[in-house]
Protein backbone atom coordinates (compact mmCIF):
# COMPACT_ATOMS: atom_id res chain seq x y z
CA UNK A 1 0.00 0.00 0.00
CA UNK A 2 0.89 3.16 -0.92
CA UNK A 3 0.74 6.42 1.73
CA UNK A 4 -1.44 9.09 0.86
CA UNK A 5 0.31 12.38 1.13
CA UNK A 6 -1.30 15.18 4.11
CA UNK A 7 -1.57 17.94 1.46
CA UNK A 8 -3.91 15.83 -1.11
CA UNK A 9 -7.53 16.97 -0.93
CA UNK A 10 -10.09 16.70 -3.59
CA UNK A 11 -12.74 19.04 -4.18
CA UNK A 12 -11.54 21.41 -1.10
CA UNK A 13 -11.63 18.19 1.04
CA UNK A 14 -9.30 16.23 2.81
CA UNK A 15 -9.42 12.26 1.68
CA UNK A 16 -11.10 11.22 5.13
CA UNK A 17 -13.81 14.18 4.80
CA UNK A 18 -14.35 13.28 0.98
CA UNK A 19 -14.98 9.48 1.97
CA UNK A 20 -16.92 10.31 4.19
CA UNK A 21 -19.80 12.13 2.44
CA UNK A 22 -22.34 10.93 0.76
CA UNK A 23 -23.03 11.62 -2.99
CA UNK A 24 -25.62 11.03 -5.31
CA UNK A 25 -23.36 11.70 -8.19
CA UNK A 26 -22.22 8.68 -9.73
CA UNK A 27 -18.60 10.09 -10.60
CA UNK A 28 -18.38 11.47 -7.18
CA UNK A 29 -19.14 7.88 -5.76
CA UNK A 30 -16.70 6.25 -8.59
CA UNK A 31 -13.78 8.52 -7.45
CA UNK A 32 -14.68 7.47 -3.71
CA UNK A 33 -14.62 4.13 -4.50
CA UNK A 34 -11.34 4.33 -6.17
CA UNK A 35 -9.70 6.51 -2.84
CA UNK A 36 -10.95 3.13 -1.06
CA UNK A 37 -8.97 1.15 -3.29
CA UNK A 38 -5.98 2.68 -3.12
CA UNK A 39 -5.88 2.68 0.11
CA UNK A 40 -5.63 -0.87 0.91
CA UNK A 41 -4.34 -2.28 -2.64
CA UNK A 42 -1.06 -3.48 -3.70
CA UNK A 43 -2.14 -3.87 -7.18
CA UNK A 44 -4.79 -2.38 -9.97
CA UNK A 45 -5.86 -3.41 -12.70
CA UNK A 46 -6.28 -1.61 -16.21
CA UNK A 47 -8.07 -2.35 -19.10
CA UNK A 48 -7.03 -1.07 -22.85
CA UNK A 49 -8.62 1.07 -25.09
CA UNK A 50 -9.35 -1.48 -27.54
CA UNK A 51 -8.31 0.48 -30.64
CA UNK A 52 -5.01 -0.81 -31.97
CA UNK A 53 -5.96 -4.31 -31.15
CA UNK A 54 -7.91 -6.88 -28.62
CA UNK A 55 -9.37 -5.06 -25.27
CA UNK A 56 -7.12 -6.49 -22.88
CA UNK A 57 -6.20 -6.40 -18.91
CA UNK A 58 -2.87 -5.19 -17.30
CA UNK A 59 -1.73 -5.45 -14.05
CA UNK A 60 0.48 -2.98 -11.87
CA UNK A 61 1.80 -3.11 -8.52
CA UNK A 62 1.58 0.09 -6.42
CA UNK A 63 5.29 0.52 -6.73
CA UNK A 64 5.14 0.97 -10.21
CA UNK A 65 2.00 3.57 -9.85
CA UNK A 66 4.36 5.61 -7.37
CA UNK A 67 6.88 5.81 -9.92
CA UNK A 68 4.95 7.02 -12.81
CA UNK A 69 3.17 9.38 -10.70
CA UNK A 70 6.36 11.06 -9.60
CA UNK A 71 7.95 11.08 -13.16
CA UNK A 72 4.93 13.17 -14.32
CA UNK A 73 5.43 15.64 -11.05
CA UNK A 74 9.10 16.37 -11.73
CA UNK A 75 8.66 16.89 -15.39
CA UNK A 76 6.24 19.20 -15.12
CA UNK A 77 7.21 20.56 -12.49
CA UNK A 78 4.44 20.54 -10.06
CA UNK A 79 4.39 20.88 -6.37
CA UNK A 80 2.79 20.29 -3.38
CA UNK A 81 -0.14 21.95 -3.04
CA UNK A 82 -0.93 22.12 -7.31
CA UNK A 83 -4.09 22.43 -8.01
CA UNK A 84 -5.33 20.07 -10.73
CA UNK A 85 -8.58 19.23 -12.44
CA UNK A 86 -9.94 15.83 -13.48
CA UNK A 87 -12.43 15.74 -15.87
CA UNK A 88 -11.58 12.46 -17.66
CA UNK A 89 -13.89 9.34 -17.81
CA UNK A 90 -12.87 7.45 -14.70
CA UNK A 91 -13.21 4.30 -16.21
CA UNK A 92 -9.74 5.15 -18.11
CA UNK A 93 -6.23 5.22 -17.22
CA UNK A 94 -5.43 8.30 -17.66
CA UNK A 95 -8.25 9.39 -15.09
CA UNK A 96 -7.45 7.08 -12.26
CA UNK A 97 -3.72 7.85 -13.27
CA UNK A 98 -4.48 11.52 -12.55
CA UNK A 99 -6.12 10.68 -9.28
CA UNK A 100 -3.60 8.56 -8.31
CA UNK A 101 -0.92 11.68 -9.03
CA UNK A 102 -2.49 13.94 -6.55
CA UNK A 103 -3.11 11.39 -4.14
CA UNK A 104 1.18 10.39 -3.92
CA UNK A 105 2.32 13.88 -4.55
CA UNK A 106 -0.22 15.99 -2.67
CA UNK A 107 -2.41 17.88 -5.14
CA UNK A 108 -5.79 19.50 -4.72
CA UNK A 109 -7.15 18.30 -6.95
CA UNK A 110 -10.87 19.40 -8.07
CA UNK A 111 -13.22 16.97 -10.32
CA UNK A 112 -15.38 17.64 -13.23
CA UNK A 113 -17.76 15.78 -15.63
CA UNK A 114 -16.46 14.84 -18.59
CA UNK A 115 -18.93 16.93 -20.68
CA UNK A 116 -18.53 19.96 -18.58
CA UNK A 117 -19.70 23.16 -19.37
CA UNK A 118 -19.08 26.77 -18.54
CA UNK A 119 -21.04 26.84 -15.33
CA UNK A 120 -18.62 23.81 -14.33
CA UNK A 121 -15.98 26.43 -13.62
CA UNK A 122 -17.60 28.07 -10.74
CA UNK A 123 -16.35 27.71 -7.57
CA UNK A 124 -12.43 26.46 -9.16
CA UNK A 125 -9.62 28.24 -7.59
CA UNK A 126 -8.38 31.13 -9.78
CA UNK A 127 -5.55 29.39 -11.11
CA UNK A 128 -4.68 25.60 -12.21
CA UNK A 129 -1.29 24.39 -12.14
CA UNK A 130 -2.53 21.22 -14.34
CA UNK A 131 -5.19 20.45 -16.32
CA UNK A 132 -5.28 16.99 -18.82
CA UNK A 133 -7.97 17.12 -21.24
CA UNK A 134 -8.78 15.15 -24.71
CA UNK A 135 -9.14 17.26 -28.04
CA UNK A 136 -13.15 17.42 -27.89
CA UNK A 137 -12.70 19.14 -24.37
CA UNK A 138 -10.28 21.48 -24.83
CA UNK A 139 -12.49 22.59 -28.28
CA UNK A 140 -15.50 23.00 -26.07
CA UNK A 141 -13.57 25.52 -23.84
CA UNK A 142 -12.26 27.59 -26.73
CA UNK A 143 -15.68 27.25 -28.05
CA UNK A 144 -17.77 28.97 -24.95
CA UNK A 145 -14.99 30.18 -22.19
CA UNK A 146 -11.44 30.97 -23.87
CA UNK A 147 -11.27 33.46 -21.04
CA UNK A 148 -10.59 30.91 -18.59
CA UNK A 149 -7.52 29.75 -20.49
CA UNK A 150 -5.44 32.36 -18.42
CA UNK A 151 -6.42 31.01 -15.33
CA UNK A 152 -4.16 27.56 -16.59
CA UNK A 153 -0.58 27.18 -16.23
CA UNK A 154 -0.07 23.28 -18.15
CA UNK A 155 -2.51 22.05 -20.60
CA UNK A 156 -1.44 18.64 -21.59
CA UNK A 157 -3.88 16.92 -24.14
CA UNK A 158 -4.24 13.19 -24.90
CA UNK A 159 -6.14 10.39 -25.76
CA UNK A 160 -6.77 11.24 -29.15
CA UNK A 161 -4.69 12.94 -32.08
CA UNK A 162 -4.51 16.78 -31.87
CA UNK A 163 -5.82 17.80 -35.71
CA UNK A 164 -3.91 20.72 -37.53
CA UNK A 165 -6.89 22.98 -37.25
CA UNK A 166 -6.76 22.95 -33.55
CA UNK A 167 -3.19 23.14 -33.52
CA UNK A 168 -3.48 26.39 -35.42
CA UNK A 169 -6.17 27.60 -32.77
CA UNK A 170 -3.99 26.88 -29.62
CA UNK A 171 -0.62 28.76 -31.68
CA UNK A 172 -2.98 31.65 -32.53
CA UNK A 173 -4.13 32.39 -28.61
CA UNK A 174 -2.40 34.59 -27.00
CA UNK A 175 -1.85 33.50 -23.55
CA UNK A 176 0.65 32.48 -21.42
CA UNK A 177 -0.71 28.78 -20.59
CA UNK A 178 1.67 26.23 -22.03
CA UNK A 179 -0.17 23.28 -24.24
CA UNK A 180 1.42 20.07 -24.52
CA UNK A 181 0.39 17.03 -26.41
CA UNK A 182 0.65 13.34 -25.07
CA UNK A 183 2.16 10.11 -26.36
CA UNK A 184 1.59 7.01 -24.05
CA UNK A 185 -0.36 3.75 -23.70
CA UNK A 186 -2.04 1.63 -20.77
CA UNK A 187 1.09 -0.41 -21.17
CA UNK A 188 2.78 2.76 -20.41
CA UNK A 189 0.93 3.70 -17.60
CA UNK A 190 -0.32 6.84 -19.88
CA UNK A 191 1.81 9.68 -21.03
CA UNK A 192 6.12 8.45 -21.26
CA UNK A 193 6.49 11.52 -24.14
CA UNK A 194 5.22 15.38 -24.85
CA UNK A 195 5.86 18.05 -26.60
CA UNK A 196 4.67 21.26 -26.53
CA UNK A 197 2.13 22.11 -29.32
CA UNK A 198 4.01 23.60 -32.45
CA UNK A 199 6.75 21.34 -31.80
CA UNK A 200 7.87 18.20 -34.07
CA UNK A 201 9.12 15.53 -31.54
CA UNK A 202 8.15 14.52 -28.63
CA UNK A 203 10.66 14.12 -25.78
CA UNK A 204 10.32 11.28 -22.84
CA UNK A 205 9.38 12.34 -19.38
CA UNK A 206 11.77 11.68 -16.13
CA UNK A 207 13.14 8.23 -16.49
CA UNK A 208 12.57 7.28 -19.90
CA UNK A 209 14.68 6.76 -22.57
CA UNK A 210 13.79 5.42 -26.17
CA UNK A 211 15.58 3.24 -28.79
CA UNK A 212 14.42 1.57 -32.39
CA UNK A 213 14.24 -1.74 -34.42
CA UNK A 214 13.34 -1.28 -38.29
CA UNK A 215 11.77 1.93 -37.16
CA UNK A 216 9.52 0.83 -34.61
CA UNK A 217 9.75 2.81 -31.13
CA UNK A 218 11.19 0.75 -28.08
CA UNK A 219 10.64 2.49 -24.86
CA UNK A 220 12.98 2.15 -21.83
CA UNK A 221 11.24 2.81 -18.62
CA UNK A 222 12.70 0.98 -15.99
CA UNK A 223 10.35 2.33 -12.74
CA UNK A 224 7.58 0.93 -14.76
CA UNK A 225 8.39 -2.05 -16.45
CA UNK A 226 11.65 -3.67 -16.21
CA UNK A 227 11.53 -5.31 -19.88
CA UNK A 228 11.55 -3.04 -22.91
CA UNK A 229 8.27 -1.96 -24.24
CA UNK A 230 8.16 -2.85 -27.98
CA UNK A 231 5.53 -1.08 -29.99
CA UNK A 232 4.08 -1.03 -33.18
CA UNK A 233 4.65 3.22 -33.74
CA UNK A 234 6.87 3.95 -36.38
CA UNK A 235 9.34 6.49 -35.33
CA UNK A 236 12.08 8.59 -36.54
CA UNK A 237 14.37 8.64 -33.40
CA UNK A 238 16.00 12.08 -33.24
CA UNK A 239 17.96 11.11 -30.15
CA UNK A 240 17.77 8.42 -26.75
CA UNK A 241 14.89 11.13 -25.61
CA UNK A 242 13.17 12.40 -28.48
CA UNK A 243 11.49 10.73 -31.60
CA UNK A 244 9.23 12.14 -34.59
CA UNK A 245 6.12 10.21 -34.36
CA UNK A 246 5.58 8.75 -38.14
CA UNK A 247 2.60 6.05 -37.29
CA UNK A 248 1.29 2.52 -36.86
CA UNK A 249 3.36 0.00 -38.19
CA UNK A 250 -0.31 -2.51 -38.42
CA UNK A 251 -2.22 0.54 -40.44
CA UNK A 252 0.80 0.57 -43.02
CA UNK A 253 -0.21 0.33 -46.24
CA UNK A 254 1.18 -2.03 -49.35
CA UNK A 255 0.23 -0.77 -52.48
CA UNK A 256 1.73 -2.21 -55.58
CA UNK A 257 4.53 -2.75 -53.77
CA UNK A 258 5.08 1.07 -52.66
CA UNK A 259 4.39 1.42 -48.73
CA UNK A 260 2.08 4.00 -47.64
CA UNK A 261 1.61 5.35 -44.09
CA UNK A 262 -1.81 6.60 -44.02
CA UNK A 263 -0.46 9.14 -40.84
CA UNK A 264 1.69 10.65 -42.97
CA UNK A 265 -0.49 11.05 -46.04
CA UNK A 266 -3.32 12.36 -43.67
CA UNK A 267 -1.39 15.42 -42.35
CA UNK A 268 -0.88 16.42 -46.28
CA UNK A 269 -4.60 15.98 -47.06
CA UNK A 270 -5.52 17.59 -43.86
CA UNK A 271 -3.91 20.96 -45.03
CA UNK A 272 -7.08 21.12 -47.64
CA UNK A 273 -9.87 18.72 -45.98
CA UNK A 274 -11.41 20.46 -43.17
CA UNK A 275 -14.20 17.65 -42.38
CA UNK A 276 -12.90 14.38 -39.93
CA UNK A 277 -11.26 11.79 -42.34
CA UNK A 278 -9.35 9.15 -42.58
CA UNK A 279 -6.95 6.73 -44.55
CA UNK A 280 -7.20 3.31 -45.31
CA UNK A 281 -6.86 0.42 -47.78
CA UNK A 282 -9.85 -2.01 -49.47
CA UNK A 283 -8.75 -5.57 -51.09
CA UNK A 284 -7.21 -4.36 -54.68
CA UNK A 285 -6.65 -7.66 -57.87
CA UNK A 286 -4.08 -5.31 -59.18
CA UNK A 287 -2.37 -3.86 -56.31
CA UNK A 288 -2.82 -6.22 -53.73
CA UNK A 289 -4.17 -2.75 -51.72
CA UNK A 290 -5.57 0.02 -52.69
CA UNK A 291 -5.94 3.63 -50.48
CA UNK A 292 -9.36 4.83 -49.96
CA UNK A 293 -10.43 7.85 -48.41
CA UNK A 294 -13.14 7.97 -45.60
CA UNK A 295 -14.88 11.64 -44.71
CA UNK A 296 -17.47 12.22 -42.39
CA UNK A 297 -20.11 14.68 -44.41
CA UNK A 298 -23.74 14.52 -45.00
CA UNK A 299 -22.75 15.95 -48.86
CA UNK A 300 -20.43 14.54 -50.90
CA UNK A 301 -18.31 16.52 -53.24
CA UNK A 302 -14.76 16.80 -55.05
CA UNK A 303 -11.17 17.01 -54.22
CA UNK A 304 -9.09 19.06 -56.43
CA UNK A 305 -5.76 16.78 -55.23
CA UNK A 306 -4.00 19.67 -57.55
CA UNK A 307 -4.18 21.20 -54.55
CA UNK A 308 -2.35 19.08 -51.79
CA UNK A 309 1.50 18.10 -52.50
CA UNK A 310 1.07 14.30 -52.76
CA UNK A 311 2.48 11.95 -55.32
CA UNK A 312 0.06 10.10 -57.83
CA UNK A 313 0.45 6.96 -55.45
CA UNK A 314 -0.79 8.63 -52.63
CA UNK A 315 -4.06 9.31 -54.36
CA UNK A 316 -6.71 7.53 -52.81
CA UNK A 317 -8.84 5.10 -55.46
CA UNK A 318 -12.21 5.50 -53.70
CA UNK A 319 -13.66 8.03 -51.41
CA UNK A 320 -16.41 7.38 -48.70
CA UNK A 321 -18.78 9.37 -47.62
CA UNK A 322 -20.11 8.80 -43.88
CA UNK A 323 -22.59 11.01 -41.89
CA UNK A 324 -20.52 10.19 -39.02
CA UNK A 325 -17.47 8.32 -38.54
CA UNK A 326 -16.91 5.92 -35.45
CA UNK A 327 -15.02 7.68 -32.62
CA UNK A 328 -13.70 6.56 -28.94
CA UNK A 329 -15.22 8.39 -26.33
CA UNK A 330 -12.13 10.45 -25.97
CA UNK A 331 -12.69 11.20 -29.76
CA UNK A 332 -10.08 8.94 -31.37
CA UNK A 333 -11.23 8.11 -34.88
CA UNK A 334 -12.15 4.77 -34.96
CA UNK A 335 -10.31 3.10 -38.81
CA UNK A 336 -13.29 1.26 -39.92
CA UNK A 337 -16.47 2.15 -41.94
CA UNK A 338 -18.66 -1.02 -40.85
Amino acid sequence: MAEIHPAFKINGSSCDEFLSQSFENDRLKGFQQELRNFKVSYEFRFHTSGTTGAPKEITFSIDQIVASARATHKTFGLFKGAVAVNALPLKYVASKMMLFRAMICGYSLYVLEPDFNEKSFKGLPVSIDFFPLVPVQLEKILNFEKNLLPSMRKVLIGGATVSSELKERILGLQVNTRFFESFGSTETLTHIGIRRIGEASFKSIFGVSFSSENSRLIIHAPHIQKEAIITNDLVELTSSESFKWLGRADNVINSGGIKIIPEQLEIKIAAVLKSPFFISAEPSELLGQQIILVIESAVEFDIDWSKIEINKYEIPKKIYFLPQLNKTESGKIIRSIA
